[in-house]
């Protein structure tokens, strides 16, 4: 028996969606960790401005106050005004927080 293909959801980067065979599972939680200044948040921010890109909600959960207005400009030019308005950014502060934020 064939184990049914994931879906896949889009870095927003080519060589990055190659390294992970088609990009991030959908509908699956994926935890990116690695040094401070590796690049984590902005894989993320990427990744959002993908979906978004194609008028999807996101929604970006930023624990630790990385998300940048700035980077989502620099990755999506003169459109970035669109593309937040397609990102939900949730910044709890405790784990009670984002409990409260996903039983919304």
């Amino acid at each position: 028996m064939t184990k049914p293909k994931t879906e896949k959801i889009s870095t927003g980067s080519f060589d990055l969606n190659k390294w992970l065979f088609g990009g991030y599972e959908k509908d699956v939680v994926t935890m990116i960790a690695g040094p401070a200044g590796s690049g984590k948040t902005n894989f993320t921010i990427l990744a959002t401005c993908s979906q978004a890109k194609k008028d999807k909600k996101v929604i970006f959960m930023d624990t630790e106050g990385g998300f940048s207005v700035e980077r989502v400009k620099q990755i999506v030019g003169e459109s970035y005004e669109e593309i937040l308005e397609n990102i939900l950014l949730l910044s709890p502060m405790n784990f009670e927080e984002q409990r409260k934020a996903f039983s919304r």
